[in-house]
Formats: structure tokens, C-alpha cells, sequence
């Protein structure tokens, strides 16, 4: 049976959970003094296993927040009797527990966050199912957005389930929409679950108030992206081409509208198509590659297949994600230092632990600064008939022509 772990939308403040208790605990006492010397082994390698998950979380806590995460101090409170008592103290010695509903949230919010990354190293894991009640108590927006990616990474794992319960149009917009489930009750007041039909998940959208975007409907095409940064990304891009002569018009002055929806196949994806499609307007998505990632990158090669098949305009990029297109020399001009990152690399984890940025604020802040000859040196590859070819002018030119369809 995997293990089964509940985390409230909030725990009562008491010392510690209660232990297990069990009549047999005699016989378990005796048991451990006649394998004392296998149960000390057993145990150092256990606090061991759990001070690291410990230091994991706290390292992802201190790219949010270091003061929170450099008062944190991991230590188990008692020896093993019947299970470990394991705690985290703050400042002053004072529990964890014992501090507010946010900071307790925050905390839960980096062990996942921890355990997602601890996935591209490990490839097997007990299994587990974890339960989450409204993960988005007590916690600002960015950090939501955060802890449903994480959690989303852990639902691929084949040894690990994710439930969760919310009420935040955001969030659920965020998640898959086969991973969708609505429950209502009926008229005999017996509970009905129901997923996967285009009605059930109009039902969600109109239950949580996950809404399209308001530009659609003033637009001539529309473009899908993951996040607000790609349509920095994308708008820059084409009004440096512009101004350099290498395209006609920039996608605002096309009536392109760039939209960021989280990811295909969620929620506020299908949202947002729904009503694209009752507009007639044609649309096109731009996803992350996620190059070295042995999980997510067959996913989106697949689905932007499917969706070219479908006659769509469907891009992917060449290089893991936008930030890898970033030239290093816009680091060393602005921080003297010199940043090295592959094409598939975490480019994005590179770049703001090194100028101690967020993740999310990487490209907001360079790409901006990015001149019309590195967006195209950075983005030259080789095409098939030996000619250079420049990727970014090519994904411009081919997002245009949603205006003309």
C-alpha cells in the first residue's frame, strides 16, 4: 500500500501530530532490544534520509525567502520510540507549528517543490499519495502558481498521486483538464462525481470563474504561450526584427494577440479555445521544448505533432525555454559575471541563483535589454540544406500569418 499523506487547509497548533498508538507496543520494545545494534544502523540512516529532505525544502525556501529559511534549523525532537518526531525550529527555538498559517504553507509549498526536483535524480520512489486541501491558503499568487508546477511535476512520477481541492480560478485553470474532476450532488443529494466531457468542464469554468482572456475578442488571431514572460519574449522579438527590417509589422500591429495559458491541455487552455473558436478566429500555440528533460520534452513533441496534424500553427522551441536563448554577455555587462548554460540546461535556475533574482523574474528583466543581433545570433542554427537559419524571426513569421487566415 503506497503511503498516504493529508495536508489541511490548516493544522491545529499543537505540539506534534499524535503518534500511533498500538497494543503491541510491548512486544515492538522487546523486539528492539534484542535487534538494538540493526535498529541504531536503521535509524541513522533514516534521520539521515529525512535531514536531507529537510535541507532540500529549505534550500528551495531560501530562493523565496533566505531570512525564513537561514532560522530554520531541522533536528529530530525525540529518539524513535514508536515512529520519529521530526520538527523544524525557528528562531528562538520556536516550532514550526507554533508559527502562522503563511509561513507553515510556505514551508509545505518548497518540500514540494524540494521533492519535485529530487524526481529528475532518483528514478524510483516509494510510493506515495499526497492530498492537499486548498493549497492556496495563505499564500501570494507567484507562490501558488509555484507549488501547482511542482505538483504537477510529481503527478508524472507512475509512483506518486496528487489530490487536491481548490477554489481558485488560477490555480484550477492551471491544471490538466484529464486530471479534472467535479462534484456535485444530485437531486437525491448523493455526491456525483463527473469528468472529461466538454460539459463537466464548462461546469468547473463556470463554478470557479475561470474566464478567457479580455483581448480575444478584440483580435484578428491569437497566439498561445505558457507565461506572462513569453509574451515578453515574443513582443520584443518582433519589434526588434521590425526596426531592423527583417518583418513588416510587429504581432500588436498584426491584431495578434499573445495569451498565456499555463501549458496545453489545462484547464484555462480549453477556455480559452472555446471561445477563440466561437470568435472564428484562428490560433497557434509557442511551447517550451523542455530539451533534457526525459519526461516532459516527448510530451510536447507529441502534442505539437497532434496539433500540426490538426493544421495548426504549433511551435516549439529549439532550446529547453526562452531563457536559454538569454546572451551571457548581458550578465557580465550588467553584474561582472559570466554565466555558462547549454542549450538544454536549467537555464532559468542558472541565471537567478547566480544574480540571486526569481525564476519568473529572468526573462521580464533581460530579454527586454536583448539587441535585435543577439536575438538573432542566439537563436542561428543550421537548416537541413546547409544554410543558416535564424529560429526567433522564423517562429515571428510564422505566428503572422494567423492574421492573414
Amino acid at each position: 500500500m503506497p503511503t498516504f499523506a493529508l495536508f489541511k487547509a490548516d493544522r491545529e497548533s499543537n505540539d506534534s501530530d499524535p503518534e500511533a498508538k498500538n497494543p503491541i507496543q510491548v512486544a515492538v520494545d522487546q523486539a528492539k532490544k534484542s535487534l538494538q545494534q540493526e535498529i541504531d544502523e536503521l535509524q541513522e540512516k533514516i534521520e539521515q534520509s529525512v535531514l536531507e529532505v529537510a535541507e532540500r525544502t529549505k534550500e528551495k525556501l531560501r530562493e523565496m525567502d533566505p531570512a525564513l529559511a537561514s532560522e530554520l534549523h531541522p533536528r529530530f525532537k525525540d529518539k524513535p520510540k514508536w515512529t520519529f518526531s521530526f520538527t523544524l525550529d525557528g528562531e528562538g527555538g520556536v516550532p514550526i507549528n507554533k508559527r502562522g498559517s503563511g509561513v507553515r504553507r510556505l514551508i509545505l509549498l518548497n518540500f514540494f517543490r524540494a521533492e519535485a526536483e529530487k524526481v529528475r535524480v532518483e528514478k524510483s520512489s516509494p510510493k506515495v499519495i499526497y492530498a492537499i486541501e486548498e493549497p492556496e491558503t495563505s499564500q501570494h499568487p507567484s507562490y501558488q502558481i509555484m507549488l501547482i508546477e511542482a505538483l504537477i511535476a510529481l503527478s508524472c512520477r507512475p509512483d506518486c498521486q496528487i489530490l487536491l481541492t481548490t477554489h481558485v480560478p488560477a490555480l484550477a485553470g492551471l491544471l490538466p483538464i484529464e486530471s479534472i474532476r467535479f462534484i456535485e450532488k444530485d437531486e437525491n443529494n448523493t455526491p456525483k462525481i463527473t469528468s472529461g466531457s466538454d460539459e463537466v468542464l464548462e461546469k468547473v469554468a463556470i463554478s470557479l470563474g475561470v474566464l478567457p482572456e479580455s483581448e480575444i475578442a478584440s483580435s484578428r488571431g491569437v497566439l498561445l504561450v505558457e507565461g506572462h514572460s513569453d509574451v515578453t519574449f515574443v513582443n520584443h522579438s518582433a519589434e526588434q526584427l521590425k526596426i531592423n527590417g527583417d518583418i513588416e509589422n510587429t504581432l500588436f500591429e498584426l491584431g495578434i494577440a499573445c495569451i498565456p495559458i499555463g501549458g496545453c491541455g489545462n484547464l484555462k487552455h480549453w477556455v480559452s479555445k472555446k471561445l477563440i473558436d466561437q470568435l472564428g478566429l484562428e490560433w497557434g500555440i509557442l511551447m517550451d521544448s523542455d530539451l533534457g528533460d526525459p519526461i516532459q520534452n516527448p510530451r510536447n513533441v507529441e502534442k505539437i505533432y497532434e496539433l500540426k496534424g490538426q493544421g495548426k500553427i504549433a511551435l516549439l522551441t529549439r532550446k529547453r525555454e526562452p531563457e536559454n536563448y538569454l546572451d551571457p554577455a548581458l550578465f557580465q555587462a550588467s553584474h561582472g559575471i559570466i554565466i555558462e548554460y547549454t542549450d538544454a540546461c536549467d537555464a532559468k535556475k542558472k541565471i537567478a541563483t547566480a544574480l540571486t533574482v526569481r525564476k519568473d523574474d529572468v526573462l521580464e528583466r533581460f530579454w527586454p535589454r536583448m539587441t535585435v543581433e543577439q536575438i538573432k545570433e542566439k537563436s542561428k542554427y543550421c537548416g537541413d540544406d546547409g544554410v543558416d537559419r535564424y529560429e526567433i524571426e522564423e517562429i515571428i513569421q510564422a505566428v503572422s500569418r494567423l492574421a492573414n487566415s
